[in-house]
């Protein structure tokens, strides 16, 4: 709308100043007409109009911007203003003004707000507290689980270790038992070999008479001989150094060894089952030694041999 007044205002500024331009012409033409009037004195006076050339380059420029000037454009038709439709509503409209309260509300919005803000702050301290309680029964459980699991396997380690000692025990005895029913079986082939019989005289040793302590020369000698076989014999398997370990064997005659007892020994089942194989693994030394040969004796297993006999 705006714009269409200003077209219509430039197009009525053109025709002003096209009508201003012809009536300066108009009114040139007339002034330069010659004009009679009465005879005074004098010379006479004559009069005309003068348009200066300025005047006229400022009536063309305004025809040229008039005539450059765009045609109007047609007014656009306006959009038409919609009827009012009123909402109706089952509710008639209250036509009294409503009664003012007599009791106003007396709760303070301030202390609601601060109660509420309160119960939040006790609730998070709450939950908090619960995740707490809760993650350290989570530690409480794993610990209790892991020294459960630690219990398992000492009492599987335990069990393992009792099951080996038994196994070990049980292969012992049946290495014992065999090599018993060996040496029972060697003895008796010595025996239907040699027929035990009154010793012949060439066959005893009799000390030199007059020499009192042969017997006792060679009864060193002969429990010499047995502790260099003996422990010749041992490898020290499970036994600690100075470690004193007491046996008493039965042999046969020919040194063949039939029973080993322990007396006193702190050696472990390895270490006994050691000294056994020591003591029975070849026959005791026999010949030479008729004469102070017994059946039963007794012997001490320690080594280093040097530090156990100080």
């Amino acid at each position: 709308m705006q714009r269409n007044n200003d077209t219509l205002i430039g197009i009525v500024v053109a025709l002003c100043l096209h009508g201003l331009v012809v009536f300066l012409f108009v009114l040139s033409s007339l002034f330069s007409m010659a004009v009679v009037e009465p005879e005074a004195k004098g010379e006479p006076v004559q009069a005309s109009v003068m348009i200066s050339a300025a005047d006229i380059k400022l009536a063309q420029k305004s025809i040229r911007e008039s005539v450059a000037a765009p045609p109007p454009k047609p007014a656009q038709a306006s959009q038409p203003t919609p009827e009012p439709n009123p909402q109706t509503a089952d509710t008639p409209q209250q036509t009294q003004a409503q009664a003012p309260v007599i009791q106003p509300d007396s709760v303070d919005q301030n202390a609601i707000s601060k109660s509420a803000i309160e119960q939040t702050q006790e609730q998070i301290a709450a939950e908090r507290e619960a995740r707490r309680q809760q993650a350290q029964i989570d530690l409480t459980d794993d610990v209790k689980k892991q020294e459960m699991a630690e219990n398992k396997q000492r009492l599987r380690e335990k069990v393992q270790a009792e099951l080996d000692a038994l196994q070990f025990a049980k292969s012992a005895a049946a290495k014992r038992t065999r090599q018993e029913e060996q040496k029972e079986q060697q003895l008796a082939d010595l025996r239907q070999a040699f027929p035990m019989s009154a010793p012949s005289k060439t066959s005893q040793v009799q000390a030199p008479v007059g020499n009192p302590n042969a017997n006792s020369d060679l009864e060193a000698r002969y429990i010499a001989a047995i502790k260099a076989t003996i422990q010749s014999n041992w490898r020290h398997d499970g036994a600690q150094p100075l470690e004193r370990c007491q046996v008493e064997f039965t042999q046969a005659p020919g040194g063949l060894v039939l029973e080993v007892i322990f007396i006193s020994c702190p050696f472990s089942p390895e270490g006994r089952a050691s000294a056994e194989r020591a003591v029975t693994l070849t026959p005791l030394p026999y010949s030479g030694f008729e004469t102070v040969f017994k059946r039963r004796q007794k012997f001490t297993l320690c080594y280093p041999t040097e530090q156990c006999e100080k």
